[in-house]
C-alpha cells in the first residue's frame, strides 16, 4: 500500500503459428504492459517487426461503418450481452456482406424516417399555431373569398400589441388578439387592400413574427381543424410504421453486429499488439512488464495453450541496464484499497510517483480529509454533502463515482469536526467535544502550524527514503528535502519552540552549532564531498566562485522555503475561522429582519439561502486549499510525479 506493484520484465518466444492465440489471450487477462524490446535491448533492433498497415486499411473502414450503423439503430453496446465463446470469427469478406446487406435495408428506412420526423414536426407546428384561430377567418384565409382584405396573422410582443394597434387607428382595420403564451400575443389583422403598403410598413417597424398560411388548407371550405388533426394523424401513423420496420431489423442484426464490432475490436488490438512484436522467420518475440505476482498466470496459460513450445524469459527490474541508466521507465500500477481509490484521483492529477518510489495515497487520504473536516467543521453542513456523494456514488461513470466517493468522504469529517466543535448548520446548540476554534483562535492556529510541521517532516522522510533506496546520494542527503535541510529545519523549528516556551532561558550555542552549524558547513561541502566518494579530484568544476554562490541561494532557499512552507498552514486555521464568521454575518442579516414587517419568514429565509450560499462557497474554497497545501507545501518535497502509468493491452 505504502509502493506501487512490484514489476518485472517477461520476454515471450512462440512459434509463428501460435502468435494468434497468445495474442488474444494476453489482450484477454489485461496483464501484459507491452514495450518495444529495442528500447532495453540493442540487438534485438535487428529482428523484423510486423507490418500492419495492410490489416488497418481494411478494418478500419469496417469498424467505422459498423459503429455508424449501431449508433443509428440505437443499439446499446453495453446491455448487449455477448459472451466472449459466442464471438464468432469472420473474414473481411464475410463481414462486408453482412455490412453491405444490413446498409442495403436500413438505409431507405433511415432516410424514410427523417423525412417523416420533418414533416410530422412542421404538421405538428401549424396544427398548434392555426387550430386556436376561429374556423371562419381560417377560411377568409383560405378561400381568398374576400379579395378586397388583406389578412394577416402572427406573433406579436406583449408591449407592441398595443403599439400596433394606434398605428392603424389611421385606417380602416380589424385586429383581433386570440391567444396568449408567455411574453407574446396571436393577432388577426386585417385592412383594405388599398392600405397593404401601411400595414407593411406597421409591422416592419414592429417586430411581427408572420404565421404563413399552410398549403394543404388552401381552397378547403370544410372542417379546417378536422382535416389539419386527420393529416397529423396519418403523418404519426406513417412515422410508427418505419420505426416498427427499423425496430424489427434491430432485433434482428443486434447480434451480428455487435459481434462482428467485437471482432474488429479484438482484430484492431491484436494489430496495435503486434506492432511491439519483433519476429524471425519461424518465431515471434512478446516483450512487456507485468506485475511480480500476476506473471505466473500469464506463464501457466502461455505454457498450456503452445504445448510447452515456447521459451519464457523473467527479467526483475533491479537486472535491467537501461532501468539503472534511467533510459527506460518502469511502469507503476497502484493498488490501493478500494476505499482510498477516490484520492488516486487527487495523486494522479499530480502525476504518478515513479516506480519504486513511496505511494503517497495513505497519507494524502488522512491528511486532505482531516484539513477538509477542520476547515468545513459543522455536522449540518457535512450532512448535506454526505448525502449528496450518496446519490452520486449511483452514476456509472467511474471518474464521477470517484469523485462523489471524496464528497461523501469529506461529508463524514465535516460531520465529525462538527461535533468536535459543537455546530450545527452554525448554531452553537450543542456542547463542542474539543473546542469552538472562534472561541479558542491562538490554540486552534498553533495546532494548524503544528500539523504543516509534521506534514512537511513526512514529505522530507518520505524524499529522503525515496532516493537513498535508488542510491541518490545527493538529493537523499543533500538536497533541500534531503537528510541535511531536514535536520536544519528540524533544528529551527526546535530552537525557535524552545524560544517561544521558555523564553527566559538562553539557547545553547554550541546546541545551535549542533543542528544548524553541522548541517550547513556539510552543505557548503557537497560538491567536494560527493566528488572524492566517486574518486574525482576535479571539486569545482565552475570555478569556486560559481559553486559559493550556487550554494548560499540554496541556503537561502531552505530558510525561506521551509517558513512560508509552515506558515501556509495558518490558512487551516484562517479558512475554520472563515466558516464560522460567514455564519456570524447570517445570523446578524437574519436577525437584523426579524425585526421588519414579515420578518419571520424573511429572516428563514436569510438563514437557508445563507446555508447554501456557505456550503457552495466555502467548500469549493476550503477544497482547493487542501488540495495546494498538498501540492504545494507537501507532494514538493518529494514528489515530481513523473511516473509512468500501467496501461495493460486490451484494458
Amino acid at each position: 500500500m505504502l509502493k506501487s506493484a512490484k514489476m518485472e520484465q517477461i520476454n515471450i518466444v512462440v512459434m509463428n503459428k501460435d502468435i494468434d492465440i497468445i495474442t488474444k489471450e494476453i489482450i484477454n487477462l489485461k496483464l501484459l504492459h507491452l514495450l518495444k524490446i529495442n528500447s532495453l535491448q540493442d540487438w534485438t533492433g535487428n529482428l523484423n517487426t510486423v507490418n500492419t498497415e495492410v490489416i488497418n486499411e481494411r478494418h478500419n473502414p469496417l469498424a467505422k461503418r459498423i459503429k455508424e450503423i449501431i449508433k443509428k439503430m440505437g443499439i446499446d453496446e453495453d446491455k448487449t450481452k455477448i459472451h466472449e465463446e459466442e464471438i464468432k470469427p469472420f473474414d473481411d469478406m464475410e463481414a462486408q456482406k453482412i455490412i453491405e446487406e444490413i446498409e442495403l435495408k436500413l438505409n431507405p428506412l433511415f432516410v424514410k424516417q427523417e423525412d417523416e420526423k420533418l414533416k410530422t414536426i412542421k404538421h405538428q407546428e401549424i396544427y398548434k399555431q392555426l387550430i386556436p384561430l376561429p374556423l371562419d377567418i381560417l377560411r377568409i384565409s383560405a378561400t381568398r373569398k374576400y379579395s378586397f382584405l388583406n389578412i394577416l396573422t402572427g406573433w406579436v410582443e406583449n408591449k407592441d400589441f398595443s403599439k400596433i394597434k394606434n398605428e392603424l387607428e389611421s385606417i380602416p382595420n380589424l385586429i383581433i388578439p386570440f391567444r396568449s403564451e408567455k411574453n407574446k400575443i396571436l393577432v388577426f389583422i386585417a385592412v383594405l387592400k388599398n392600405n397593404k403598403a401601411i400595414l407593411e410598413k406597421i409591422i416592419q417597424i414592429t417586430p411581427f413574427e408572420k404565421v404563413e398560411k399552410p398549403e394543404e388548407i388552401s381552397g378547403i371550405s370544410g372542417d379546417i381543424q378536422k382535416k389539419i388533426k386527420d393529416d397529423l394523424e396519418q403523418k404519426k401513423t406513417a412515422l410508427e410504421k418505419t420505426e416498427k420496420k427499423i425496430n424489427a431489423l434491430k432485433e434482428k442484426y443486434s447480434f451480428p453486429l455487435i459481434n462482428l464490432s467485437k471482432n474488429i475490436a479484438m482484430n484492431q488490438l491484436t494489430v496495435k499488439a503486434k506492432n511491439y512484436f519483433k519476429k524471425t522467420q519461424h518465431t515471434y518475440l512478446v516483450s512487456g512488464w507485468i506485475p511480480f505476482d500476476e506473471k505466473d498466470k500469464l506463464i501457466k496459460i502461455v505454457r498450456k495453450l503452445t504445448n510447452d513450445r515456447c521459451y519464457i524469459e523473467e527479467i526483475p527490474v533491479n537486472k535491467i541496464k537501461a532501468v539503472k541508466e534511467g533510459k527506460v521507465q518502469v511502469p507503476v500500477k497502484l493498488f490501493s484499497p478500494s476505499l482510498l481509490k477516490p484520492f488516486e484521483l487527487l495523486i494522479n492529477n499530480y502525476g504518478l510517483p515513479e516506480y519504486g518510489t513511496l505511494d503517497p495515497t495513505l497519507l494524502v487520504a488522512i491528511t486532505f480529509l482531516l484539513m477538509f473536516g477542520a476547515m468545513f467543521g459543522d455536522i449540518g453542513h457535512g450532512l448535506v454533502l454526505f448525502l449528496l456523494g450518496i446519490l452520486l456514488l449511483k452514476n456509472k461513470k467511474e471518474s464521477i463515482a470517484k469523485t462523489a466517493a471524496l464528497i461523501t468522504y469529506g461529508g463524514g469529517t465535516s460531520i465529525l469536526f462538527g461535533f468536535l466543535f459543537g455546530s450545527f448548520f452554525g448554531f452553537e446548540i450543542i456542547n463542542p467535544l474539543w473546542m469552538r476554534p472562534i472561541h479558542n483562535i491562538m490554540s486552534f492556529l498553533k495546532l494548524t502550524v503544528i500539523f504543516g510541521i509534521i506534514l512537511i517532516s513526512s514529505g522530507i522522510v518520505i524524499n529522503i527514503i525515496n532516493n537513498l533506496s535508488h542510491q541518490n546520494f545527493k538529493e537523499g542527503l543533500f538536497g533541500k528535502s534531503g537528510l541535511m535541510g531536514g535536520i536544519i529545519y528540524w533544528g529551527g523549528i526546535g530552537i525557535i519552540s524552545k524560544k517561544l516556551i521558555m523564553p527566559s532561558v538562553a539557547l545553547n550555542s554550541w546546541m545551535i552549532m549542533g543542528v544548524i552549524g553541522i548541517p550547513l558547513m556539510l552543505l557548503f561541502l557537497r560538491g567536494p564531498i560527493l566528488k572524492f566518494l566517486k574518486k574525482e579530484m576535479d571539486f569545482f568544476p565552475g570555478g569556486i566562485a560559481n559553486y559559493l554562490m550556487e550554494i548560499m541561494v540554496e541556503i537561502v532557499e531552505i530558510f525561506v522555503g521551509y517558513l512560508a512552507n509552515t506558515i501556509s498552514f495558518v490558512r487551516i486555521g484562517a479558512f475554520a475561522l472563515a466558516h464560522a464568521g460567514l455564519f456570524i454575518a447570517v445570523f446578524s442579516l437574519a436577525n437584523i429582519l426579524k425585526e421588519k414587517t414579515g420578518g419571520a419568514f424573511l429572516s428563514v429565509g436569510v438563514l437557508i439561502l445563507g446555508n447554501i450560499f456557505i456550503i457552495l462557497l466555502e467548500g469549493l474554497v476550503v477544497t482547493i486549499q487542501c488540495v495546494r497545501l498538498e501540492y504545494y507545501e507537501f507532494f514538493s518535497k518529494f514528489f515530481e510525479g513523473k511516473g509512468k502509468k500501467y496501461i495493460p493491452i486490451g484494458k
